[in-house]
């Protein structure tokens, strides 16, 4: 009787265990769900804050031209013209390469997250894969594999605690059934063929 008290025992406490990895799994995985929120909304961040210096640096190129422009007009010169070009072109030139870094950077920051969230899912998969593990390994180890082998090898009139219903091959059913005697008649057409 004790016996069946410890299994049960034994088994309650797997399926607890089982629950609670179960639990465990579900708060890693929402755990990683708010990471890449929180990833997105930080990229998202990113996003504004280049834009808005975009937009500043715009500001300063137009300022910067207008003011050229004034002085080359100030000192006789025609805008767009000779060196009063030049230096409109080296001021959208410098402009160009600031925007193309800024771009750059923005990538880089976006493919780093991107990657960052590949990973969370790898990770919350071989999470998934470990805690399946765990439980096959308790439920497994939770079988009484060498008293089923003494079983199957002692005679049938030994008894073991809580295998007392195996038999001592486990090829022979527990009931025999009579195999149906098929006796074909004259109606059927299957003596004469017809």
């Amino acid at each position: 009787m004790i016996q069946y008290v410890l299994l049960a025992a034994q088994a309650a406490g797997t399926v607890i265990s089982l629950f609670g990895q179960r639990e465990q799994y579900k708060i890693g995985k929402r755990a990683s769900q708010l990471e890449d929120a929180q990833m997105s909304l930080r990229l998202q961040q990113e996003e504004i804050a280049s834009m808005e210096q975009s937009i500043f640096n715009i500001n300063q190129l137009g300022e910067t031209l207008a003011t050229q422009r004034a002085l080359m007009a100030a000192r006789g010169g025609i805008a767009g013209v000779g060196s009063n070009l030049a230096a409109e072109q080296k001021s959208v030139s410098a402009f160009n390469a600031d925007e193309r870094a800024r771009q750059l950077s923005l990538n880089f920051r976006s493919e780093a997250i991107t990657a960052q969230k590949a990973m969370n899912k790898l990770t919350l998969a071989g999470k998934r894969s470990e805690l399946g593990a765990n439980a096959f390994e308790q439920i497994f180890n939770m079988v009484p594999f060498a008293e089923i082998g003494t079983a199957l090898q002692t005679p049938k009139d030994t008894k073991i605690p809580g295998l007392n219903k195996l038999s001592s091959s486990p090829y022979q059913p527990k009931y025999r059934y009579k195999p149906y005697d098929f006796k074909p008649t004259k109606k059927a057409g299957l003596l004469t063929g017809g």
